[in-house]
């Protein structure tokens, strides 16, 4: 990539799966490339002592960051979240854990909007901030569409003196109906000017990426408008897609 990023996130498969693909991803990147590596760590289906070993031999192949998840539940999105019997309650207790055993930077996650299991919005920054106490180190958000939902959680934050850095997520839209669908599971609301132009677009702006290309690029310049410097980018494994972005975005800053 002509500007290549600060980190590259590996993700675990939905629900966990695929659990030593993604350590030999995460491997491989490690050694073969100069890729600073963010290993996603989640509870989801492991026991304490299997994600205690688990950050350990991130530790002995030189990872220095790990993204901490709760996890998706294994059953998928739409079914209710059971926390693994032999395995952390809580995003916080791993935090802490990964903190014990090794100097990682933690990266954790955060909602503009607000997470679909949360109560309402006091519990989910109460949620965020005990994940900060434990010490998570830079949040990085859930995809938005609408910046104005970033900038209140900002304020949010600020009033309840949570005061990490924050990176926003942004996920271009290459097939607007299945990012609808996450979209709706995840609790993140399409506004209706995308809707429509997806809904109306002519066939070559969608099939050439015009029309996604257009809608990030927009969304990151205004963020860099308003102060913002730091981005991560659901690649979706698009990286010539995510390169595209950023450079357009760039150079209409």
């Amino acid at each position: 990539m002509k500007f290549p990023p600060e980190f590259v996130s590996v993700t675990y498969g939905a629900g966990g799966s695929n659990h030593n693909a993604t350590v030999d991803l995460i491997k491989r990147l490690h050694d073969e490339t100069k890729i600073d590596i963010a290993a996603h760590l989640t509870l989801v289906n492991s026991s304490i002592l299997d994600v205690k070993d688990l950050i350990k031999l991130y530790a002995s192949i030189g990872i220095k960051k790990i993204v901490a998840l709760r996890g998706d539940p294994p059953g998928g999105l739409d079914k209710p979240y059971e926390a693994y019997i032999d395995g952390f309650q809580r995003t916080s207790d791993l935090i802490k854990e990964i903190k014990n055993l090794n100097t990682f930077k933690v990266y954790i996650a955060g909602y503009p909007e607000i997470h679909p299991e949360s109560l309402n919005k006091e519990y989910d920054i109460n949620t965020l901030k005990s994940k900060v106490d434990a010490g998570g180190d830079i949040i990085i958000t859930q995809f938005f569409f609408n910046n104005q939902f970033f900038y209140n959680f900002l304020e949010t934050l600020k009033n309840k003196n949570i005061n990490i850095p924050v990176m926003p997520g942004i996920v271009p839209i290459v097939n607007y109906s299945t990012i609808k669908k996450f979209a709706n599971k995840c609790g993140t609301k399409i506004p209706n000017l995308i809707s429509k132009k997806f809904l109306n677009a002519n066939e070559s702006l969608i099939k050439n990426n015009d029309l996604c290309i257009n809608i990030a690029v927009n969304q990151i310049v205004a963020l860099l408008e308003n102060g913002i410097k730091e981005f991560h980018l659901y690649s979706l494994n698009r990286i010539q897609l995510i390169e595209k972005i950023w450079i357009t975005a760039i150079n209409n800053y």
